[in-house]
């Protein structure tokens, strides 16, 4: 039996763009369903085309070209574009930020009523920062966000997308304990440990060793997605997760 359609990898503008509004300004589109922040020159907006490209691919290789998600990317350089769309200002000052959002108008005060992703961009790792949150976008579109634990769902993110970079260089010293993400199952308890501890990479990192330790046992690239779907489809039908997810 032949597999689903490949997915489009490709930034195109097909057709005229729906306006979003940026303050007084308009975002700028690069193609269907892509837009940047105003002003950008043309070789930023040329590598955010590039890089959206490679995130959808890299999206598509991780569910083995069965997508459901369609989401707005709206791509900001500056904190001002980030707060806009629902960051908070601390936080919007950070190169590598990507969150999905809810705060998308047109002109004229009318909701996007689609779903929404912001990604930092140009930055050196904006294909990392998107292809979290698209995998995100995407494992929502299976299965709801909070019926997964938010340890699974932010190690997936990081393990598809490889951000925030786990690797040897990048990773907390040898002696520094691993983190015990189980206990953190719920959106809150995810938050309250972040603020209590400040240990953000730490429990990334242990969410996607976690992930990797269950999704690399299934063998090859088509074996790792076809595991991920059947988890979240048994989740979405009533399975609880722990049965579902077998370390």
């Amino acid at each position: 039996m032949p597999g689903p359609p490949a997915p489009k990898t490709t930034c195109e503008l097909t057709g005229p763009a729906p306006p979003i509004a940026l303050a007084d300004l308009e975002m700028t589109p690069l193609c269907d369903d892509v837009y940047a922040e105003p002003g950008l020159p043309a070789a930023a907006a040329s590598s955010l085309k590039t890089d959206y490209e490679n995130a959808r691919r890299n999206l598509a290789t991780a569910f083995d070209q069965d997508l459901r998600s369609t989401p707005v990317v709206l791509f900001c350089q500056s904190p001002a574009c980030k707060v806009a769309f629902g960051a908070p200002p601390a936080a919007a000052r950070s190169s590598d930020m990507g969150f999905a959002s809810a705060t998308a108008n047109t002109p004229t005060g009318e909701p996007v009523n689609r779903s929404l992703v912001v990604a930092s961009g140009p930055f050196p790792r904006t294909v990392h920062v998107l292809t979290h949150e698209l995998v995100h976008a995407e494992m929502k579109a299976w299965t709801p966000y909070d019926s997964l634990p938010t340890w699974f769902n932010e190690g997936m993110a990081t393990y598809v997308a490889g951000e925030p970079s786990c690797d040897v260089g990048a990773a907390p010293a040898p002696s520094a304990p691993v983190v015990d993400v189980v206990p953190l199952a719920s959106k809150e308890a995810w938050q309250a440990h972040l603020r209590e501890h400040h240990d953000t990479h730490e429990v990334y990192c242990a969410s996607r060793q976690r992930v990797a330790r269950w999704v690399e046992g299934f063998g090859d690239a088509r074996r790792r997605a076809a595991a991920l779907k059947t988890l979240m489809a048994a989740v979405k039908s009533g399975t609880p997760f722990d049965r579902a997810f077998v370390l």
